[in-house]
């Protein structure tokens, strides 16, 4: 079974138009600045994978 990873995302452009209680903006940029080159690179390497289990098929 797949490892599950905590992947936090940005949902909106603007957070100042809503009300996030319990929400930092701030850690959400930091999480994605530090991991967004592995992010990226297993996002690649799934669809590799899935391609390559296609074409087996």
């Amino acid at each position: 079974m797949a490892e599950q990873q905590n992947i936090i995302y940005h949902q909106v452009k603007n957070y100042d138009r809503f009300e996030l209680a319990g929400f930092s903006e701030e850690a959400k940029r930091q999480y994605r600045d530090e991991h967004w080159a592995t992010d990226l690179q297993k996002a690649f390497d799934a669809g590799r994978l899935m391609a390559e289990k296609i074409m087996n098929s």
